[in-house]
């Protein structure tokens, strides 16, 4: 099945099938950390007692720091989603693209591209990276 042959990305059955199971698993994770809090929460106030707060607790808040970012990686999934409603599945190869420094832009930057405005063909949108996963 040729990517190509669909017109946007979500229409091609093995991304949005894709797209599903890195929803599952992003879902998944999210109950994984909120159950493993409260079974830790049982275990020291059930099982063990409160002298042994000082070695749970630490387990205790971070497994709710998880929990709270996993909220934002299942945020993140379905900002993926609009994106790949939207736009082609392969862009054509007159896309521009630099690690320079663009003049519109403000902040700081690790690269941009520019992908065709869905709404307007013959108009460019750049999309500017202020972060980069393996910077900082």
């Amino acid at each position: 099945m040729n990517p190509a042959d669909h017109p946007t990305a979500w229409e091609h059955p093995p991304t949005r099938r894709a797209w599903g199971k890195q929803l599952m698993m992003s879902v998944l994770a999210l109950l994984a950390w909120v159950a493993l809090w409260f079974a830790l929460l049982a275990v020291l106030t059930v099982i063990l007692g409160p002298g042994y707060a000082i070695f749970v607790v630490p387990f205790l808040i971070y497994s709710f720091y998880r929990a709270f970012l996993q909220l934002f990686v299942v945020s993140a999934v379905f900002r993926m989603r609009r994106v790949l409603q939207v736009y082609l599945w392969q862009l054509s190869h007159e896309v521009r693209y630099g690690l320079t420094r663009r003049t519109d832009a403000v902040g700081r930057q690790f690269g941009w591209f520019e992908f065709p405005n869905p709404a307007q063909r013959e108009e460019a949108l750049p999309m500017v990276f202020g972060r980069h996963w393996g910077v900082g």
